[in-house]
């Protein structure tokens, strides 16, 4: 419990350190912050000579006029550079309505669900009465549990539908666009492009009713397909396996697309891609994923391409994209944790500047028209998959030429394949 409570004094220290922030008045002009600079710590030190006495204030700040002197210069720097930065700030109103700020709790308590499950796995680990029973239980998903690769749990509607997570998608807002129907009789690769940070929205629309995909597209089950470490993690698997998520491997594909009106939901770029993601940019990396083509093939399954414009707007990122040397050791870190750590920020919940709350920036997801396999090919070719996966690109091409100057008006720069 000692972990547990150290978290907790952390993460209270950071939000209290933030809400100082936000309470403090922005100064509209230079000389009444310099003029307060100088007077707020001689005001400091007053008030706690009068508390602790001047004898003992002095004994404690220093051992003479000139350390005294020089502690108050310090103090009042510092002062000044604090108000300067405020009033240079970005910061929400203090009254907003009350729907605003569900969302961004919302969005604050569920897309770092990975972060609270591994804060709760270490409090088991540390505990002497539940650290062996941790242990088994994470040895047995380890080795031996099957279920995210055998079709997970049945997704639960009555969960997905549950209003925190309407709140999350419309605290972007994430929207979803369909452009064909989809026959319940068949099977379904879904591609997702781009990955993102995190692959929020992927989230948002796959494993949530927040967008309302149910209602889009009756008789169809979408079942997003993520690493098998995170079923790993105790209160995330099983957030996951109530909103239907599997493992991403050849025994999950194969066991969904063997039943119709599923659709496995593929984020194809992977961890590779998150290295990619930078505001205003659409870098997909896709030239050499073809397994999901061969899957689709083998299984009889249509594929679908999906791009989401936003994904890479939600968080800013830093330095990758210019640095070829932050890059590589980001693909090396990513080749031993299987995944990237690319480096980003967001916002906070009482300010615009930095923080782990996604920026309020639209995402707007297109399901494109699927791609028919006339039987299944127990043995693809080459050729085949070749065939298909140029079909599949040349679709998700339409989708962005057809929607790049409504969703992503100030790109920097059109999509790039890679």
């Amino acid at each position: 419990m000692e972990s547990f409570a150290i978290f907790l004094l952390i993460v209270t220290f950071l939000q209290g350190f933030e809400l100082i922030i936000y309470l403090t008045p922005s100064l509209p002009s230079k000389e009444l912050i310099f003029l307060l600079s100088l007077t707020l710590p001689a005001v400091g030190y007053f008030i706690m000579a009068l508390a602790f006495g001047e004898v003992q204030l002095f004994s404690v700040i220093s051992s003479s006029i000139w350390h005294l002197g020089c502690s108050w210069v310090g103090t009042s720097l510092l002062t000044f550079l604090y108000l300067q930065w405020r009033a240079k700030g970005s910061f929400p109103p203090l009254i907003i309505p009350w729907r605003r700020r569900g969302q961004a709790l919302a969005t604050m308590i569920f897309w770092p669900m990975p972060l609270w499950g591994l804060v709760a796995q270490i409090c088991l680990l540390t505990n002497r009465w539940t650290r062996w029973p941790c242990i088994v239980w994470t040895s047995y998903m380890v080795f031996f549990d099957k279920t995210p690769s055998q079709g997970g749990w049945k997704k639960c509607m009555w969960w997905t539908d549950q209003l925190m997570f309407h709140l999350c998608c419309e605290f972007f807002p994430s929207q979803l666009i369909k452009t064909a129907e989809l026959d319940p009789a068949k099977s379904y690769i879904v591609g997702y492009h781009p990955h993102g940070i995190l692959g929020i929205g992927a989230w948002c629309n796959f494993c949530t009713e927040g967008t309302g995909i149910g209602k889009l597209f009756p008789g169809i089950t979408f079942r997003l397909l993520t690493l098998k470490e995170l079923f790993w993690i105790p209160l995330f698997r099983q957030f996951l396996l109530m909103c239907g998520a599997c493992n991403v491997s050849k025994a999950s594909i194969n066991w969904l697309l063997s039943r119709p009106g599923n659709a496995a939901v593929v984020i194809v770029g992977g961890a590779v891609e998150a290295l990619d993601a930078a505001p205003g940019t659409l870098d997909l990396t896709l030239t050499k994923r073809k397994g999901f083509v061969k899957q689709a093939l083998i299984n009889g399954a249509s594929l679908v391409p999906v791009l989401c414009f936003g994904e890479n707007d939600i968080f800013e990122t830093v330095g990758s994209e210019n640095s070829k040397l932050l890059k590589a050791i980001q693909k090396k870190l990513k080749n031993v944790f299987h995944y990237a750590l690319p480096i980003f920020h967001g916002r906070g919940m009482l300010n615009y500047m930095f923080g782990l709350l996604p920026f309020r920036r639209p995402m707007n997801t297109v399901v494109g028209n699927p791609i028919d396999v006339p039987n299944k090919i127990a043995e693809p070719t080459k050729e085949q998959i070749e065939e298909y996966h140029q079909k599949y690109v040349k679709e998700l091409q339409k989708i962005y030429d057809t929607y790049k100057d409504k969703f992503a008006p100030n790109r920097k720069r059109d999509l790039v394949i890679k």
